[in-house]
């Protein structure tokens, strides 16, 4: 490839895929699956976003870039606040350095690996309809993994696909070698431009977190340095860069400072005395950052910031950007196209190491069934949708940090006592400040109590609270990844009124379950100063009963693969395991079922189908190796060389008074084929088939008489239905069945014959089979006057409309 076509694809390829990451909200990297690991460090950039100007996103994606005006009432137009206009140092001007070439194909790469979660639009969020960890009720597989590349440390970076490099925590140092671009999920789904395929790679520095915490002193911790930066294509407004770091020394301090109690000290200086000029664009944040840093002579390290300010009026900007750290000890970049502490106080919250601040609305529960997540909807919180009003850092972004002491909290696991705490506000300096819940599958939930006090005071004025936040006891899962934060929903709604539906609080009196049932939160008395709760662990439910009873982790199911979930039709319940399912329903308690029988199942519309719920357990000790399960409608077989077959209904009964696999027609080989003529069904089966007709019932056929009615036309022919099963042993080996228009005869030697009307009823009167005539050896001829004849074994019958039947 020759170095110009390098150059352009290497610029198209990081021009694309930053711009992407700048312009949508883009999220942390995930973390362990153990809820109580560290934080992990990344140097992917997160988006803190203003709401739009509308009360309730009700199903959000990419925000808007104004913020709501200062006094937080929504204006007409949303447009931000800036401060007026003064006299700033000239605009400083340093091209960047030149965008390397895309490494050849086979060339190897070295760098720190970087994550980012790109969120969807608005149109994708709506059509996914559920975020939650648990998604559907029978979609429990991994999240969608987050983009990865490996930077340079050069103001490049170069985008490999993710499951292509080893299990490694973000900002690990990776050696990677290179191959072709490759079109990817991201690239057709995302709007990223190809990634590059990775043919090896190497981890040559495993990242450790760094401490949690900053300790108590009075030196700063967290050193920001401020530039005003008028990114490509862009023009300086009237901010000053006094303004900006005034904001980051009061308000931003202030936050931090008090959120930590005195641990986190943030102190700004300014980068540059004015503007500062940059070829690069939003759209290349690492570009970006790289050249002003160049320019104002910023290195990074612990504890270190450099906090970009662009125009507020900037195109292709996010309302502000900032990389994921694994501490508040991380540093990081960021940049923010407005001067308060929502957005500057947001994105210094992700260097720290915080994911977004999100809401989770269920369909009538809490936590179960089908649940959505609406990206940054706890208007709460710091780390949700920039506004103005900026609440108390929640407890479970608190204790992420290392920012709540265990003196602030009451910590319950499903082994605990029922226990009745008083909850101090969460906004208060000392007192019991939040719940924590374990439970068994290692999930933590935070209970705090939101009062019009302290820095939660707007909840007093209901301009400011409506459609936002209320002032109550509210639920909070801790979570990993894109949101480190979870506000349940304490009054849930159906998923008809999730847009109506803004009122998280538990209310007094009432309670919550949490934990996939594990506890029970009851609310009691609620004061200004405090409020009075009782948790209580659950019960353990019946799908955990049948779990224990099959043996737990050592049994036929393996390790739990999801939480219990439930909310599922007519009050059911599931819980899927590594080798199959628990569902658990009023009617039909917890049933075990696994293997070709769920895969089945599944594909059925699982308890959506005819089927229903699972009524039993799986039986295999049928013969030949077959299994069965019963549903509430019917029941599945497994059939060896088959596969899994569905029976229900009069098919079922009349198979069921044959002997099941045990009679003549053995297993069934396919599902039951309804809508024939006359409401008909039928069902094939390894020894013949088996008809079901209204007002006949099941009627079986097979062998000879089965092929004698099928040249026959089946259903559709002189014969119609069966209404009686096969009669063997006539003389001479022969069988005789009865149909709608007739009866079939067959004998060893002639095969099936009908016999039909008058011809049916002289042979009848002569004897049947033992008379002189015997059996019939063809079917009956009939010419155009409508006289007719039939040939037997012992003659001919012949019949017309005025004789009758004569020899």
């Amino acid at each position: 490839m020759s170095q110009v076509r390098r150059r352009a694809l290497r610029s198209s390829v990081l021009a694309a895929s930053l711009a992407v990451v700048a312009s949508l909200v883009v999220a942390p990297p995930a973390l362990a699956e153990d809820p109580s690991a560290s934080p992990i460090t990344s140097a992917a950039p997160t988006t803190g976003a203003a709401p739009t100007n509308q009360p309730d996103p009700t199903s959000v994606a990419t925000p808007t870039a104004n913020p709501v005006p200062t006094d937080g009432v929504p204006t007409d137009d949303g447009a931000p606040t800036t401060a007026a206009p003064t006299d700033s140092a000239p605009a400083t001007t340093v091209a960047p350095e030149a965008d390397p070439a895309l490494p050849e194909p086979g060339e190897t790469v070295t760098g720190e690996l970087v994550q980012a979660w790109p969120d969807p639009t608005a149109e994708e969020h709506e059509a996914d309809g559920h975020d939650h960890a648990d998604h559907d009720a029978h979609d429990h597989g991994d999240a969608e993994g987050p983009l990865s590349w490996i930077d340079t440390g050069d103001g490049e970076a170069v985008r490999v696909p993710t499951d292509a490099l080893p299990d490694v925590a973000v900002g690990s140092t990776l050696s990677v070698t290179v191959g072709d671009p490759v079109v990817d999920e991201a690239t057709t789904e995302q709007g990223f431009a190809p990634a590059v395929e990775v043919q090896a790679a190497a981890v040559l520095d495993a990242a450790t977190p760094d401490p949690t915490t900053a300790s108590a002193g009075s030196a700063p911790t967290n050193t920001v340095t401020a530039v005003l930066v008028a990114p490509a294509g862009t023009s300086p407004d009237g901010m000053t860069i006094g303004t900006v770091v005034d904001t980051l020394n009061g308000a931003v301090h202030s936050f931090w400072d008090e959120q930590s109690n005195g641990t986190v000290r943030i102190t700004a200086v300014q980068g540059a005395s004015g503007w500062v000029s940059s070829s690069a664009g939003c759209g290349d944040p690492f570009a970006l950052w790289s050249d002003v840093a160049r320019q104002v002579g910023w290195s990074d390290g612990p504890g270190k910031h450099l906090m970009l300010y662009v125009p507020s009026n900037a195109s292709g900007c996010a309302y502000g950007l900032g990389t994921v750290g694994s501490s508040i000890g991380s540093g990081g970049l960021s940049y923010v196209r407005d001067a308060k502490l929502s957005v500057m106080g947001h994105e210094l919250g992700h260097n720290f190491g915080l994911g977004h601040s999100s809401k989770v609305q269920c369909d009538g529960t809490v936590e179960s069934g089908t649940c959505r997540t609406v990206d940054y909807a706890d208007y709460y919180d710091i780390m949700g949708f920039s506004w103005d009003q900026v609440g108390t850092l929640n407890t479970a972004q608190a204790a992420r940090l290392g920012l709540l002491p265990s003196s602030e909290q009451v910590a319950l696991t499903t082994s605990s006592a029922p226990t009745t705490v008083t909850l101090a506000p969460v906004s208060a300096s000392s007192g019991t400040r939040a719940v924590k819940l374990t439970a068994a599958n290692g999930a933590v939930y935070y209970v705090e109590y939101r009062q019009a006090s302290g820095r939660d005071a707007w909840l007093s004025d209901p301009r400011l609270s409506q459609n936002r936040a209320f002032s109550g006891v509210v639920l909070r899962r801790a979570s990993s990844g894109n949101n480190t934060s979870l506000l349940l929903d304490g009054t849930p709604s159906p998923s008809s009124g999730w847009g109506a539906d803004n009122e998280q609080v538990v209310l007094a009196g009432s309670r919550a379950v949490v934990g996939s049932g594990a506890f029970v939160v009851t609310v009691g008395s609620l004061s200004t100063a405090a409020a009075s709760i009782q948790v209580a662990p659950a019960a353990p439910s019946a799908i955990s009963a049948k779990y224990a009873a099959t043996g737990g982790e050592g049994g036929v199911l393996g390790r739990p693969a999801s939480n219990e979930a439930c909310g599922l039709p007519r009050g059911g319940c599931l819980r899927h395991f590594e080798r199959g399912s628990i569902y658990w329903s009023p009617a039909t308690a917890a049933q075990v079922i696994t293997g070709g029988l769920r895969d089945r199942w599944a594909s059925l519309g699982y308890e959506y189908s005819w089927l229903g719920y699972p009524a039993s357990g799986a039986d295999c000790s049928l013969p030949g190796g077959g299994c069965v399960q019963v549903f509430e409608r019917g029941a599945l077989y497994w059939v060896p060389g088959v596969g899994a077959v569905s029976i229900s209904g009069g098919l079922w009964s009349g198979w069921a008074q044959r002997g099941y696999e045990g009679g003549s027609l053995g297993y069934p080989v396919a599902d039951a084929r309804c809508g024939l003529s006359g409401g008909g069904c039928v069902q094939w089966f390894a020894g013949g088939s088996l008809y079901w007709v209204p007002g006949y019932g099941a009627r079986s056929i097979s062998g000879g008489l089965l092929e004698g009615w099928a040249t026959r036309g089946y259903e559709f022919g002189v014969l119609g239905y069966p209404i009686a099963d096969a009669a063997c042993g006539l003389s001479g080996g022969g069988c005789v069945q009865s149909f709608v228009g007739g009866s079939l005869y067959w004998v060893p030697g002639v095969g099936a014959r009908a016999m039909t009307g008058g011809l049916y009823q002289g042979w009848a009167v002569r004897g049947y089979e033992t008379g002189r005539l015997g059996y019939p050896v063809e079917d009956a001829r009939c010419g155009r006057d409508a006289a007719c004849y039939q040939s037997f074994q012992g003659g001919l019958l012949q019949w017309n409309p005025s004789r009758g039947a004569f020899d």
